[in-house]
């Protein structure tokens, strides 16, 4: 499916601060709003075709969602040399293959990953029942 101006319409503009390009069906004011956010390196445009994909896929007769592609904040070209890349925080990638490296490593099973206020990388654990 492609999205066409008589039905849909695209706009580019700061939300929350940042720059994001929203699709949303014209003519409705959409009952859902389908946030998408890109990965670390990507550019806020990554995940724009996705909207084209998941359009089809909705049951029959259900509203057409509004999508929302925020950019992150961070570029990530001077830190990391890596033109039109963006982040929503930085990543130790030193350390993450240092951990990668190792072969057991139980205290990272399952966790998420994330640079911590000192530039470590850091890991939280959800309990069942917290």
């Amino acid at each position: 499916m492609k999205f066409d101006a008589e039905n849909w319409f695209l706009e580019r503009k700061a939300w929350g601060g940042l720059e994001s390009i929203l699709i949303a069906p014209r003519g409705v004011e959409p009952k859902l709003l389908v946030v998408l956010c890109h990965g670390f390196g990507a550019p806020g445009t990554d995940l724009v075709s996705l909207a084209e994909e998941i359009v089809p896929s909705l049951p029959e007769g259900s509203s057409k969602p509004a999508f929302l592609f925020p950019a992150a904040p961070m570029d990530l070209e001077e830190s990391h040399g890596m033109p039109g890349a963006r982040a929503w925080w930085l990543i130790n990638m030193a350390k993450l293959a240092e951990l990668s490296a190792v072969e057991e490593a139980p205290e990272r099973s399952g966790l998420p990953f994330a640079v911590g206020g000192e530039g470590d990388i850091g890991a939280s654990r959800v309990l069942p029942g917290e």
